[in-house]
């Protein structure tokens, strides 16, 4: 597969790595997805370009921006999300992609909010509250996604952390 070297980036100032030449690396680029549970059910994203594809929360990290900043971003802009809390850390996955764009590294967090107005951008056009039961029927964007929401409902399960 041929990957995309990163961009000659400077290291920040109080990195070792000032003398080491990161043009060499392959480039990954970070998607970070939520995994929200509510009701024992998850919330998944149609994608308006692709009918019957459907996503989970969440998107890529802008250069310069910090982790957290560009998840609420992402929420933010894809579900009106304004007020939720991170609950884990739960699963990640390389999403290597047929093409010859950069890899990207998907997280995904266990989320949690008491906001119930859901207001889609035009990435998506419908989403749906999937149980436990129900999930494995949708196609997704990245064969892990549905790895990620079944890691999701086990955590809530031995936690008895249930929304």
């Amino acid at each position: 597969m041929l990957q995309q070297k990163c961009p000659r980036a400077r290291p920040r100032e109080s990195s070792s790595l000032l003398s080491i030449n990161m043009s060499e690396h392959a480039c990954v680029q970070l998607g970070q997805k939520a995994v929200f549970i509510r009701d024992n059910r998850c919330l998944i994203l149609e994608g308006s370009n692709k009918t019957d594809t459907w996503d989970l929360p969440g998107g890529r990290l802008h250069v310069g921006e910090e982790l957290h900043e560009a998840f609420r971003r992402e929420l933010r802009e894809e579900l009106g999300l304004k007020e939720f809390s991170v609950i884990a850390t739960i699963d990640h996955d390389l999403w290597e992609r047929t093409d010859d764009r950069p890899l990207i590294c998907l997280v995904a967090l266990l989320i949690r909010s008491v906001q119930s107005e859901i207001v889609l951008s035009a990435e998506h056009k419908s989403y749906r509250w999937v149980s436990s039961d129900e999930f494995s029927q949708y196609n997704f964007y990245s064969p892990a996604m549905p790895r990620m929401i079944r890691k999701g409902f086990e955590y809530l399960r031995l936690t008895n952390n249930g929304t």
